[in-house]
């Protein structure tokens, strides 16, 4: 493991302190820290830089994988369909400031109440993702995944058998043959569409059952928005009688404001530009979550994203390849994203990746890249503050490359 100084110490400090508590347990290792993956040639922000300044780890990457999915996906479909199937949190959401500051308390030797509940919750929500991703192997039936596997199979079959027909058909050679491939093209066709279809059809009318539910509250949501347009514009015509009963609408007594007309005027026409703003971000996250479950339904329809790339067994069958991001959805379905036993370790303990582990990386500064849904992924925090001038914050909207450091539009 090739980490800067400080961070391989916290690295060591951390282990030291896991194996005296867990007699067979050790911290797991990894093969992935300090790498430049080609960044230190092109304009980076300061977070994507932790493999390249020897300040990140990753764990079991295929086992732990980024639940991030492809460059030109809609954004959270993995996160969003692990969620939603597996019945709870898919990734963390620890505060990095206060990773940080637990790190710096734990080599001061100065634990406090506040570093507890720091750790503490890394503790319950790495057990909650865990739990998730436990959760969601299961929301199928065996037989639905058996369907599935029958289904991959005729997925990863097929391309072979539609170029052997198309040969047979240009050759004319082997009637008897082109026959036989065309009942095997057909029943690996029906495979496919009866496996897919018997898995996520039941998925597909839970969320458009939602989505119908949410449609109908950004419909309410917008007509509340022409309500108050027309409130805002109608407000200057409006007589004294007027005033009043739109403000005891929007719960506002004239009385209160003490026989100021013109406050009272002014808090009403703030509060109505403010209901509209509401109802208008309402209705933009009623049309985002209907937006998210359409393009998660067409991903379950689509076999290159459910399949990923195959890999075929000595038997004949086929599995899907397991990959550390972009990863198809069978992978999640058959493996998870969270994977908390390990390989042999050292002196003959066993490398765990669990919520105990974790939370001992964070005790030592190692903020979880589960955050932003890289469960394998661990920062060393102080590491980030160190390497830029005025620290993680004064990082915000910048980039660092071969010319220096730029804001984010590269001026």
């Amino acid at each position: 493991m090739l980490m800067t100084n400080e961070a391989a110490t916290r690295y060591e400090e951390a282990r030291t302190e896991f194996e005296a508590a867990h007699a067979r347990w050790t911290l797991p290792t990894s093969g992935t820290t300090m790498s430049m993956r080609h960044r230190h040639q092109k304009e980076e922000s300061l977070g994507m830089l932790g493999h390249p300044l020897g300040l990140a780890m990753d764990f079991a990457a295929e086992e732990n994988p980024n639940l991030k999915g492809e460059n030109k996906e809609f954004p959270g479909l993995n996160e969003f369909m692990v969620r939603r199937f597996g019945g709870g949190r898919s990734q963390m959401a620890i505060s990095v400031d206060a990773v940080e500051q637990l790190g710096k308390n734990t080599a001061n030797k100065v634990v406090g109440a506040q570093d507890q509940t720091t750790l503490d919750q890394v503790t319950l929500q790495f057990n909650e993702i865990a739990r998730t991703s436990a959760n969601f192997m299961t929301a199928l039936s065996p037989e639905q995944k058996r369907g599935l596997r029958v289904a991959r199979n005729a997925y990863f079959d097929l391309p072979a058998l539609r170029a052997e027909r198309a040969k047979l058909d240009k050759s004319n050679a082997d009637p008897k043959r082109l026959d036989t491939v065309n009942k095997l093209i057909e029943r690996k066709e029906r495979e496919l569409k009866v496996g897919v279809a018997d898995a996520f059809t039941p998925w597909t009318a839970a969320l458009q059952g939602e989505s119908a539910v949410d449609a109908g509250s950004a419909t309410m949501q917008t007509s509340n928005v022409s309500a108050y347009k027309a409130g805002i514009a109608g407000f200057a015509k409006l007589d004294k009688d007027g005033i009043q009963r739109t403000g005891a609408l929007l719960g506002l007594e004239r009385k209160a404001f003490k026989g100021s007309d013109g406050k009272y005027k002014t808090k009403i026409r703030a509060l109505l530009a403010e209901k509209k703003e509401a109802a208008e971000g309402l209705v933009k996250t009623y049309q985002f979550k209907i937006k998210k479950r359409q393009e998660l339904i067409k991903k379950l329809g689509d076999h290159k994203k459910l399949f990923g790339t195959g890999t075929q067994r000595a038997d004949g069958t086929w599995a899907t390849e397991q990959r550390v991001s972009e990863v198809a959805v069978m992978q999640l379905i058959e493996h998870g994203h969270v994977q908390q036993t390990g390989k042999a370790g050292r002196d003959g303990r066993t490398e765990m990746f669990n919520a105990e582990a974790a939370a001992m990386l964070a005790k030592y500064g190692f903020a979880p890249g589960s955050n932003f849904g890289d469960t394998m992924h661990f920062d060393f925090i102080e590491g980030y503050s160190k390497a830029f001038p005025g620290g993680r914050k004064a990082a915000r909207g910048k980039r660092i490359g071969p010319n220096g450091i730029v804001d984010a539009k590269g001026s």
